[in-house]
């Protein structure tokens, strides 16, 4: 990689370990390059094209896979950001077979913040009763909270160097992770009067 060296993505689940991880930490910090990882990998190997990853890694095999990882607003069809995910959420749900991968970026975004916290709660909860996976990014305490409470579910972050004031891209599991919000808009350039 011309602009760095290429940071290993270490991920473990199991359904009867943990089968629902929340993943948080600083923004720009690979959350969102962590899930689609994930989710290409695990596509992938059940199309069968050869996947980069150590000897002896082990994928399950889905019947269902979802991804909401990006932006999928539309004027024409009177859809935020927020509506579009929960459109795409309903049509999922109503055809989502078991076992399932699913992949949501940002759950609870997009909305107030109590509002979508305690909606994305439900949501993940929802998922977590049935037998798949689902892999979520935010920065919602409730749902890092949530996580640490609920059997099988487990918080990660995408590690943070104090030392140099940057992520380091590294996914740690069992850890939970704080936004930076100040060091992301520090590093964007927002002059310090505003900061």
């Amino acid at each position: 990689a011309p602009r760095g060296s290429v940071v290993p993505l270490n991920l473990e689940m199991a359904l009867n370990e943990v089968r629902s991880l929340v993943v948080s930490g600083p923004n720009a910090g690979g959350k969102s390059v962590a899930l689609k990882t994930a989710v290409l990998l695990c596509a992938m190997n059940q199309a069968g094209i050869p996947v980069g990853v150590e000897e002896g890694a082990v994928f399950p095999v889905f019947r269902f896979l979802y991804a909401a990882v990006g932006d999928s607003q539309s004027i024409l069809d009177s859809l935020s950001t927020f509506s579009a995910r929960m459109v795409h959420l309903k049509e999922a749900l109503e055809n989502m077979e078991e076992p399932f991968l699913a992949i949501l970026d940002e759950l609870g975004a997009g909305t107030d913040p109590a509002e979508g916290a305690a909606l994305g709660e439900a949501i993940l909860l929802h998922l977590h009763d049935r037998m798949g996976y689902t892999l979520c990014s935010t920065h919602q305490e409730a749902l890092k909270a949530r996580a640490l409470v609920t059997g099988g579910m487990g918080n990660a972050c995408m590690e943070f160097s104090e030392g140099d004031g940057r992520p380091t891209f590294q996914l740690c599991q069992g850890r939970v992770g704080a936004s930076r919000a100040l060091d992301a808009a520090t590093r964007a350039g927002l002059p310090a009067s505003l900061l």
